[in-house]
């Protein structure tokens, strides 16, 4: 259909336009289906776009343009935030959830500087592209951050959870299986653990050993940082004297996510800083 249709366009006035998601992370059009379009000559564009991971497949396969949100940050010509904007009651460009254009996924925000995740039924993470890609070019980086569970999960062996070192911003999930990286986990019953994630594999690699800490409480904050550096990786919980030291194994500059892996209660974050 698409070979027939280009047949009576005009390539040199003429735009195919080509619906690329609809309500997730994943694309809703085969990447045969772009190529097709790309080979007919005419210029083909993609919407909407909002990573720079996306952008980056399509234009591989041919793509020459897209109708996209933030498009400075796909673009690339922001620097890099160090600290979150979540007083402004609004998303920063690159702050990403599993599909931007859903309700069902929008992080609520407090005029104090609060984050908010409470979807109902699924997990709910955010992509923290406003603050990468994080390196550790000049020696180290490391990520600081409050968090809260105003209404605790059902099981205390759901986390909240920090991933870093992605290679790009596409989208994260706990257990998704889905490119490499790190992340950090604070259960609801206190345990404190570092891992490794593999793609294609559900399961983490843990890293260092897992460390009791006190378990959540409604509204009892705790602080995590991340301190990465080219030998090693240090995760603390500076509310709780906890710390967990590990040598670095593998690439761990790139992206970050922040989340909770539980289908219920609702996790707070505030105080987000990169250094």
């Amino acid at each position: 259909m698409i070979t027939t249709t280009a047949t009576r366009l005009n390539p040199s006035v003429t735009t195919l336009l080509i619906p690329a998601f609809h309500g997730g992370a994943a694309p809703c059009v085969a990447d045969s289906v772009v190529t097709a379009a790309v080979d007919t000559g005419v210029p083909v564009w993609v919407y909407p776009l909002h990573r720079r991971s996306d952008a980056d497949h399509f234009f591989a396969l041919g793509a020459r343009g897209a109708i996209c949100s933030s498009y400075r940050y796909i673009a690339g010509v922001i620097p890099a935030a160090t600290a979150d904007s979540w007083a402004t009651q609004a998303i920063a460009a690159g702050e990403m959830t599993k599909d931007p254009a859903s309700n069902v996924y929008a992080p609520e925000f407090s005029s104090t500087g609060e984050l908010t995740l409470a979807a109902r039924g699924v997990q709910h993470f955010i992509t923290l592209g406003h603050i990468g890609p994080l390196t550790t070019a000049s020696g180290h980086y490391a990520i600081d951050v409050d968090l809260a569970w105003r209404t605790p999960p059902t099981s205390s062996t759901d986390n909240v959870s920090i991933a870093f070192g992605r290679a790009d911003d596409s989208y994260y999930e706990h257990r998704g299986g889905r490119g490499d990286g790190y992340h950090a986990t604070l259960r609801a019953d206190g345990k404190l653990g570092l891992y490794r994630h593999h793609d294609g594999e559900v399961a983490g690699e843990p890293v260092g050993s897992p460390v009791d800490t006190p378990p959540a409480q409604p509204g009892r904050w705790a602080h995590l940082r991340i301190d990465v550096s080219a030998g090693r990786i240090v995760l603390a919980r500076t509310d709780a004297g906890a710390t967990i030291t590990a040598p670095r194994t593998a690439a761990a500059d790139g992206y970050a996510h922040l989340g909770r892996s539980s289908p219920d209660g609702e996790a707070v974050f505030r105080a987000l800083s990169i250094t």
